[in-house]
């Protein structure tokens, strides 16, 4: 069970961010941080530390919209709860992933139905983390043994697929695509970061927020402020300047 989640409340009416803090306090004590703010560039910055596992998402701030905090994250790892008194944005809200949608005035009894439902999930993504990261450190205990499969569950089941074949992976909002040999592709129901550790731990290597490569489908690394690699697909890839080291250790350059 996770129990150091951190909480980002956007909202720009002081009475709903402390009826929330409130909320909070009472019904998740797995809850050991809550962070706040009234505007989208402070909101922005909390979430670049990428360890804000819950967002309270307020959609009309002070004349700035909600969506345009999620639409300049390009890996959104962290459970989505609007809150608003606008109806008209639910089902645009549930194409960015969105956890629930809570109506004002917050009603507590769905509140504390959302908040559960929002630390069930997290605490079986970490489960499932934790459960491949013990597959693969076994393996990798074993020089002879290196492992071969990964899973991926998608909405349709749960894929088993050779991590030889995955050439890289990209963040889709709260979803990874991962993409294969013969231009085969799979979204997951898991976001990028939930695949970091886990992919790492067995050679590949983040060279950008929205992408993990394997290595051995890199065919060229061109020079640049950051680069850009060629995989083996042929599709270019930015490499960001912060993972550019990183990068070029593997490749032993």
């Amino acid at each position: 069970m996770v129990k150091d989640i951190k909480v980002l409340i956007v909202e720009d009416e002081l009475q709903n961010r402390l009826l929330l803090k409130y909320l909070l306090k009472r019904y998740t004590p797995e809850v050991t941080s809550i962070f706040e703010t009234d505007n989208i560039g402070e909101a922005r910055d909390v979430l670049s530390k990428g360890d804000i596992r819950i967002l309270f998402l307020d959609i009309h701030l002070k004349g700035e919209n909600g969506f345009s905090l999620l639409d300049s994250i390009t890996e959104q790892s962290c459970e989505i709860i609007f809150v608003t008194a606008d109806r008209s944005f639910a089902v645009k809200a549930f194409k960015y992933s969105a956890l629930d949608y809570l109506i004002k005035p917050i009603d507590e009894s769905e509140f504390k139905q959302s908040i559960l439902k929002a630390v069930k999930k997290i605490n079986r993504d970490s489960l499932d983390s934790q459960q491949q990261l013990s597959i693969f450190n076994s393996a990798i205990r074993s020089p002879e043994k290196k492992p071969e499969r990964i899973t991926i569950p998608t909405a349709e089941g749960i894929h088993f697929v050779r991590t030889d074949h995955i050439i890289y992976c990209q963040s889709d909002s709260n979803y990874t695509q991962f993409v294969f040999n013969e231009a085969k592709k799979i979204l997951s129901s898991h976001h990028l970061g939930y695949y970091s550790e886990i992919l790492e731990e067995i050679g590949f290597v983040r060279v950008h927020r929205s992408f993990i490569v394997n290595p051995d489908h890199i065919q060229l690394y061109k020079r640049g402020d950051g680069g850009t690699i060629i995989m083996s697909d042929r599709n270019e890839i930015d490499v960001s300047r912060a993972y550019k080291s990183t990068l070029l250790r593997i490749l032993k350059m």
